[in-house]
């Protein structure tokens, strides 16, 4: 079996068992010394452990230090204090121009007028008007109407008394309610119950006294002069009006004028005194 040699001999060199004993003794006292240096000049490396999720991170005191970079936080302003906001006031409401209304100025108390005794009216009065601005005093009867022909046309027409005034028939009862139309003349034998009516003002007092005693105030508010001679039928129908019943309570006084020709219907309107 051929042998072959662990390294190449020198030419006439031959190995010996005792040249392989010596290369081991020598194998080992280099490797002896070599690791004796090399505990000696190089510490043995150490092993670090990884902190655990329990242990706050810490940075190597070999590593730098990161300075950090300021950042320019932004300037937070302040918003404006609210202001209070002033409700817008609303547009004032148109308040409707009053109307004029002509109200008659009230006495603060009754005229006190002087009347006759019941003993000296006439048979069938149902009552009496006392006037004081006018110093009338007279009774008051019942009338009707006639039938006349007017203008080609027949009309009615109311009655008169002689010294008298006349309560329509058929108009409201002395004191109301409704409209109480009564009637009189400006003269004549009876010397003109409603002579001077035209002469009353807004705020006169008229009085009625019933036959059982009843008094009643009125105020005059309203005096009309109505043409009547010379005057349309349609015109003369319309004066006429201010004798038909009314819902609210009035007292309408009726006469002729002027004195020496009756061409005008006189109309005094007066209401209830509520004192």
């Amino acid at each position: 079996m051929k042998r072959f040699p662990l390294f190449w001999p020198r030419k006439g060199f031959r190995l010996t068992l005792g040249h392989v004993i010596w290369a081991l003794l020598l194998g080992l006292i280099a490797v002896r010394l070599i690791v004796a240096g090399l505990g000696q000049e190089a510490p043995s490396p150490s092993v670090e452990v990884a902190p655990t999720a329990a242990e706050g991170f810490a940075p190597s005191p070999t590593e730098p230090t990161h300075t950090p970079i300021p950042t320019h936080s932004p300037t937070v302003t302040a918003p404006p204090p609210t202001q209070a906001l002033t409700p817008t006031p609303a547009p004032p409401t148109k308040t409707p121009t009053p109307t004029l209304t002509l109200t008659p100025t009230l006495p603060p108390s009754p005229t006190p007028f002087p009347v006759t005794a019941w003993g000296d009216m006439p048979r069938g009065a149902i009552g009496r008007i006392v006037i004081p601005a006018i110093e009338r005093d007279a009774p008051i009867l019942e009338v009707g109407w006639h039938i006349e022909e007017i203008g080609g046309q027949r009309v009615a027409v109311w009655d008169t008394l002689s010294g008298a005034v006349g309560h329509h028939r058929g108009s409201a009862p002395l004191g109301g309610p409704g409209n109480t139309v009564l009637s009189g003349h400006t003269g004549g034998k009876g010397g003109g119950v409603f002579r001077r009516l035209w002469d009353l003002q807004p705020g006169d007092e008229v009085w009625i006294i019933t036959r059982e005693g009843q008094e009643y105030l009125y105020i005059v508010e309203e005096v009309l002069k109505l043409q009547e001679v010379g005057a349309s039928l349609e015109q003369r129908l319309q004066n006429a009006r201010y004798m038909d019943p009314t819902e609210d309570d009035r007292l309408t006084l009726i006469t002729c004028w002027p004195e020496w020709a009756y061409t005008h219907r006189v109309v005094v309107i007066a209401r209830p005194y509520r004192g």
